[in-house]
């Protein structure tokens, strides 16, 4: 489930310690956390709560399974890539830049295919309120984006 998939990332990452002579390190990874546990906090808030079971805003099964699939997916894809962004951290090499600019590009697309789907989503009176569920996500993006913009105006 999202869920136990949320919380093995969690576990995995509070075994990672950053590089104690390497104040990037520390810092990418004390972002890092912090967008992990705001994002473990609203998935665990939104599983339980009756206002994010989408039967209750759809009243459609068949939309409610296709929801869930879909929101399953960009989790996972942003996990995935957010991962892979913030392993990257300390920019050490010159792989480490061309790495992190195929992951910002690949990041951005998720993030357009993310706002295409909440667009569609609140267009629609009946799935309107589901789009808030899309959230966690664009809010981890961008403080990824922000972080990557950060870094690329201190190494210029």
């Amino acid at each position: 489930t999202l869920e136990s998939c949320v919380a093995s990332l969690h576990h995995e990452l509070h075994h990672l310690q950053p590089n104690q002579n390497n104040l990037d390190d520390t810092a990418s990874l004390k972002l890092f956390r912090e967008v992990l546990s705001n994002v473990t906090q609203t998935v665990y808030l939104q599983s339980n709560s009756k206002s994010a079971n989408p039967t209750a805003l759809i009243g459609d099964a068949e939309a409610e399974r296709e929801f869930k699939e879909q929101l399953r997916q960009y989790f996972a894809s942003t996990n995935e890539l957010l991962r892979h962004f913030w392993a990257c951290y300390p920019v050490t090499s010159q792989l480490h830049v061309q790495r992190l600019e195929r992951l910002s590009k690949s990041m951005s697309q998720l993030y357009e295919t993310v706002n295409k789907y909440r667009s569609s989503l609140a267009g629609d009176p009946s799935k309107g309120r589901l789009a808030q569920l899309l959230t966690p996500i664009t809010h981890s993006l961008d403080r990824a984006f922000e972080h990557y913009e950060q870094q690329n105006k201190l190494r210029d």
